[in-house]
């Protein structure tokens, strides 16, 4: 797994408001989706391997990219 490329500041911030405000998460500026927060994260207590963003866990479980084909 290569490692992320650091997050813009505006990314950062929104990061930081919702662990501020107790958020499990928040919406990403850029793309619109949802983006768990460390501290979410942290309280689930494991790596799902998922490769989330914010994993406290440094991505320990995320294995190589597969792909999943649709269903007709």
């Amino acid at each position: 797994v290569t490692a992320m490329k650091p997050l813009a500041p505006h990314v950062v911030r929104a990061q930081d408001d919702a662990v501020a405000r107790g958020d499990d998460g928040y919406i990403d500026p850029d793309t619109g989706l949802f983006v768990m927060t460390a501290t979410y994260l942290a309280e689930r207590e494991f790596c799902c391997g998922s490769g989330c963003r914010h994993c406290p866990y440094g991505l320990d479980d995320v294995g190589e990219p597969t792909l999943i084909a649709a269903e007709d």
